[in-house]
């Protein structure tokens, strides 16, 4: 929905109010999009995940102090295939268009959305996808049913029965003096009580000011007529006012053409369904899985796919990859002229789909984000696991699924063999980085020894240096070293001696950025994602990565170019680390782990 000038009529009517102690939905869907942009993070390089991360926790920390239980609604696919193709269609171009002395709104990193929820699943706010229905309608649904306000920020609420307290990009909440939420909310009743207009009226006003459903020349001759001056809805508002429904709907008619009268009242009809009827929930409603005792999945549930991914077993990416066969391109900022990013992971994908799907063999597509563009990919399947069911793997829950070692089966059909043992002797939320470096350096045909240095650095520098007091395991380090200790001491050298790294001016970007370096490391990142998402649809054999903690965009693109002008990676990290001698061990362990996967089979 898109009416121009109508954020200054909800600021007006908007009434003053406190939260504690109570329930509030957040449409997380709109909340997210804006939230890298407003961080002021740079994501040129990458996603500074770990400072994301903690500007997400100060944004949200707060409704924590005044104890407002939060259902935090996030979209998940699309309701069908028209609204699919008006997505596609609809888009920005983005990576392609992407200019370093530019502002961009539009592009969020690789993992932003991961971190989001990530951070959020830690500190025990409630996520619930609402998968393949429309997110406006699942907030409604559910502030209506827990009578409770949504916050967002997207005018579509105020036309709703319900409370909406608008939240602006950027904006965070304050407490009053007595500790409580100070906000202010908005209700359809009070806007139609100040107008004087009724549901009938607001609904004739959408249709008239909502340029996703009309273009906005559409009503010229009528806006004339009534001498309607443009952005000031008050002036059409109180035309409605002083005419009754019918008189004012036959003088819009009056002035509109055959096709675009039919349209009119087929949207009206739309409209009056959404906002003024009563819309019975779908069976696979947010509204009928808010419980947890609901989500048990039954033998041969026809419903699995849906609780499948109400409980984060399944991704929000596979969605429409199950029931569309897409794959959505990286929108990010790429090499164009090389291979699109997720082509060296594309072999997981297609093998995620086959397990959904048990097998079935069908294509699947990817989407270009730099243009209406696709392209149908014919992957071949691997041999399917060892399993017995009649439609999926899935059928009857993911209670037994990490038993059938699906996600190792991929590995051993791909590469005839991989050193899975060799990772008891890493940290476990380091495994599954691990597993994707290992990947990924098969994958490639160059060598990329500088950018494994790069991204396994940015771990130890943001999980052991950033946190060491607090870090229990430790990798098989030198063995003169003692394997438990990274000291306290070292940790604070090689933060210093690091900390250049996470930090980039605009005119130092603009003399190190390479699209050639930057699309390796985004092709790293695909392989990431991707595996971490496999790892968990099939029962989640190993910790998944914890993005805040692994991966920081500009550490390791900066270390990255001064590994590769030195020439030979080894010898760099031995020299900046060695007045930190147990970090440098650690890191030495880290890479023999690596090594003994990649090369003894």
């Amino acid at each position: 929905m898109r009416i121009k000038g109508f954020t200054y009529e909800v600021n007006k009517h908007l009434e003053s109010c406190t939260l504690n102690n109570t329930t509030v939905i957040i449409d997380g869907h709109n909340i997210f999009y804006s939230m890298y942009r407003t961080s002021g993070l740079p994501y040129a390089l990458g996603p500074e995940s770990d400072r994301f991360a903690t500007y997400i926790r100060k944004r949200f920390e707060i409704l924590k102090k005044v104890n407002v239980n939060c259902f935090i609604l996030i979209k998940g696919g699309h309701e069908n295939e028209d609204m699919l193709d008006i997505h596609r269609k609809n888009r920005k171009l983005r990576g392609k268009d992407f200019q370093l002395t530019h502002c961009h709104e539009n592009i969020n990193p690789l993992f932003a959305k991961d971190i989001f929820l990530q951070t959020l699943k830690e500190m025990d706010f409630k996520i619930i996808v609402c998968c393949r229905n429309d997110i406006v309608q699942e907030c409604v649904a559910l502030a209506r049913q827990l009578s409770c306000p949504i916050i967002s920020f997207n005018i579509q609420y105020c036309f709703h029965s319900i409370s909406y307290i608008p939240l602006e990009p950027g904006s965070t909440f304050i407490l009053d003096e007595n500790n409580n939420l100070k906000c202010q909310k908005f209700t359809r009743e009070k806007f139609l009580k100040d107008y004087k207009i009724t549901a009938e009226k607001m609904i004739l006003f959408i249709l008239l000011t909502d340029t996703d459903i009309f273009d906005e020349n559409t009503f010229n001759n009528f806006l004339f007529n009534i001498r309607f001056k443009k952005f000031q809805m008050r002036f059409l508002l109180k035309w409605l006012q002083t005419h009754n429904e019918d008189r004012a709907l036959q003088v819009i008619l009056n002035y509109l053409s055959d096709t675009d009268k039919s349209k009119f009242v087929k949207e009206r009809e739309i409209l009056r369904m959404k906002l003024l009827g009563k819309i019975e929930p779908k069976n696979n409603s947010v509204v009928n899985f808010i419980n947890e005792n609901e989500f048990q999945i039954e033998d041969k549930d026809p419903l699995w796919f849906e609780k499948g991914v109400y409980l984060h077993h399944i991704s929000l990416d596979y969605i429409d990859l199950y029931y569309y066969k897409i794959v959505k391109d990286s929108h990010l900022i790429q090499n164009f002229n090389a291979d699109i990013s997720c082509l060296i992971c594309i072999d997981v994908i297609k093998y995620a789909y086959d397990l959904l799907t048990n097998f079935k063999g069908d294509n699947i597509t990817i989407w270009f984000d730099n243009s209406t563009q696709t392209q149908n990919v014919d992957v071949l399947s691997i041999a399917k696991p060892e399993y017995i069911a009649d439609c999926c793997v899935f059928e009857k829950g993911w209670d037994n699924v990490k038993d059938l070692f699906l996600f190792q089966h991929f590995f051993i059909e791909t590469f005839k063999s991989f050193n899975f043992d060799a990772l008891e002797r890493a940290p476990a939320d380091s495994r599954m980085l691990l597993i994707a470096l290992v990947f990924f350096t098969r994958k490639k045909v160059e060598d990329v020894e500088p950018e494994i240095y790069s991204i396994i650095l940015s771990y130890v520098n943001i999980r052991v240096i950033g946190n060491a007091p607090k870090i229990v395991e430790k990798p098989s380090l030198d063995p003169i070293t003692d394997k438990d200790s990274v000291l306290t001491e070292d940790c604070e050298i090689a933060a210093a001696v690091m900390r250049e790294y996470f930090e980039v001016s605009g005119e130092e970007l603009r003399v190190i950025f390479d699209p050639k370096a930057f699309h390796t490391l985004l092709q790293f990142q695909r392989c990431l994602k991707e595996l971490n998402k496999l790892n968990t649809l099939c029962g989640a054999s190993y910790d998944a990565t914890v993005y805040s903690r692994t991966y920081n965009g500009t550490f390791v693109y900066k270390i990255l170019c001064d590994i590769k002008e030195s020439d030979n990676a080894e010898r760099f990290i031995t020299n900046i680390l060695n007045p930190a001698a147990t970090v440098l061990a650690f890191v030495e362990g880290m890479m023999r782990v690596y090594n003994r996967m990649l090369y003894e089979f």
